[in-house]
């Protein structure tokens, strides 16, 4: 087996709480009195707090309790064996897990007699397992995707191999991939690891001496990063891009791509917009700039819609400046820019109440959707992110939905965008896009999801409803349907 370790002098810009150490997720049935139990003995001899239910299952569903005790654990080990699939409890905990553990370093698989590649693509008892619940009549498509896609995800993961699937003499499972021993080389000195133990560092395996070498330099200004006062070495390290750098270049103005969020290394010319925005030179190869670009998007947005049986008006589309979203929210806030968001997309909308001309009285509320307001020079896949989140909001508006509250139109708003971001990668989609515009996807994904709570819930709500369904009940209630269990 593999390891990856950090170093223990890597600074962490923050600290959480957690209740839980980690949350123990196995098919009781297979592996509770077995393995399980002896791992979560082991665990609770090295004083690390584990969250392991002992309770039988019961129904069809999963319990409130396991899922406050996902929420609350910050790491997530997941036991998978030949009948883990069988279970829809198990699958229902490991879609959990992989909603509410963004940072999929924290969930660590155990391939308990299974090979990786059998979970990743369904097949053996994986593929005997969904084939017996569509005959068991779930035929919730959405709910089965999300099975498929969970397991299809965490069969691609790092994690240790147990049983007679573990490869002990001519195989590797590690960094995502599976490795001869020969071939998984240090990428400071291409020379084989003797220990198989390794530091990583931008998804490469380094020789601690390597590591030490090569992975302490700045990707800002190239130069090694300094000791701190207690003699640690101290970084700031992006959360997705691993992109490592001095923590003064935080704030000595340096720019950051306006897209991306990445610093700019000395060493890479940054492309200025007229509003003084900044692009890295990868984000800026597919920039929306111009009419054509702009009617395109709108274009391939409209697809999308339809794609979902949803039906959006041709509402007008302009690419506008910084300034000029500034000055809409500025209007809208009586003249004054005291805590005004920082939006990069805002719908205009105008309501007019009808009075009858016999009562006197306002009879209807009518809302009047103006236009789409947009930063010119983002890339296409943000700029389409942004234009599916603002037409649901124009939807919305246009049908009048009582009560909403901003919590569900956040939530919904930010569940098309993320679906957007699906479909603009998927081979459905006529966008084509590169390999920097996938990972590009994948970082707008993990931003919209980190921020918005809402999101959870409406993405929860479709999968149990369905989208017509959900979407019928806002419009009627201003709210998402129950997704209590």
């Amino acid at each position: 087996m593999a390891s990856s370790t950090q170093r223990a002098s890597t600074s962490i810009p923050f600290a959480s709480l957690w209740k839980y150490d980690a949350f123990l997720s196995f098919r009781g049935k297979e592996t509770r009195k077995t393995f399980t139990d002896h791992l979560h003995k082991a665990l609770a001899g090295k004083r690390i707090k584990v969250f392991k239910d002992d309770k039988l299952e019961r129904g069809t569903t999963i319990s409130s309790e396991l899922l406050t005790a996902i929420a609350e654990s910050r790491f997530a080990i997941i036991v998978i064996s030949q009948d883990y699939a069988s279970s829809k409890w198990c699958l229902d905990e490991l879609v959990k897990i992989f909603e509410c553990m963004k940072d999929w370093k924290t969930i660590i698989p155990i391939f308990y007699d299974v090979d990786p590649s059998d979970v990743r693509n369904q097949r053996g008892t994986f593929k005997d397992a969904f084939n017996k619940h569509e005959k068991d009549g779930i035929h919730d498509t959405e709910k089965l995707r999300g099975w498929k896609k969970a397991l299809t995800t965490v069969g691609g993961l790092s994690g240790w191999i147990w049983g007679q699937y573990r490869r002990v003499e001519d195989g590797l499972n590690c960094l995502d991939a599976l490795w001869h021993r020969p071939c998984l080389l240090c990428k400071g000195c291409n020379r084989p690891f003797t220990d198989l133990q390794f530091w990583e560092c931008g998804d490469q395996p380094y020789h601690e001496s390597c590591y030490e070498l090569q992975c302490h330099v700045c990707n800002v200004c190239k130069k090694s990063i300094q000791d701190n006062s207690d003699g640690q070495v101290e970084y700031m390290e992006h959360p997705f891009w691993r992109q490592r750098y001095c923590p003064s270049h935080v704030k000595d103005g340096t720019p950051g791509c306006c897209s991306c969020e990445r610093l700019k290394p000395r060493d890479i010319t940054y492309y200025k917009l007229d509003d003084g925005r900044k692009l890295c030179p990868e984000c800026k190869e597919s920039i929306i700039n111009t009419d054509n670009g702009r009617r395109s998007i709108c274009l391939e947005v409209r697809k999308f819609y339809k794609k979902l049986n949803l039906k959006v008006e041709k509402i007008p589309v302009q690419l506008v400046s910084r300034q000029d979203i500034i000055d809409v929210l500025k209007e809208g806030n009586d003249g004054s820019d005291c805590q005004l968001p920082v939006l990069r997309a805002v719908c205009l909308c105008e309501e007019r109440t009808v009075t009858s001309a016999i009562w006197g009285r306002p009879t209807q509320l009518f809302c009047e959707v103006k236009e789409i307001l947009i930063w010119y020079g983002l890339p296409r896949i943000l700029t389409g992110s942004l234009l599916a989140q603002q037409m649901m909001s124009a939807w919305l508006r246009l049908n009048r939905c009582p009560n909403l509250s901003p919590e569900v139109e956040k939530g919904i708003c930010r569940y098309f965008a993320n679906r957007w971001l699906d479909y603009s990668s998927n081979s459905d989609s006529s966008i084509n896009c590169s390999e920097f515009e996938k990972k590009l996807c994948k970082f707008r994904k993990r931003k919209i999801e980190s921020d918005c709570e809402a999101l959870l819930t409406a993405k929860e709500a479709v999968r149990k409803h369905g989208l017509g369904t959900t979407l019928e009940t806002i419009r009627k209630t201003g709210k998402f349907p129950s997704v209590t269990h």
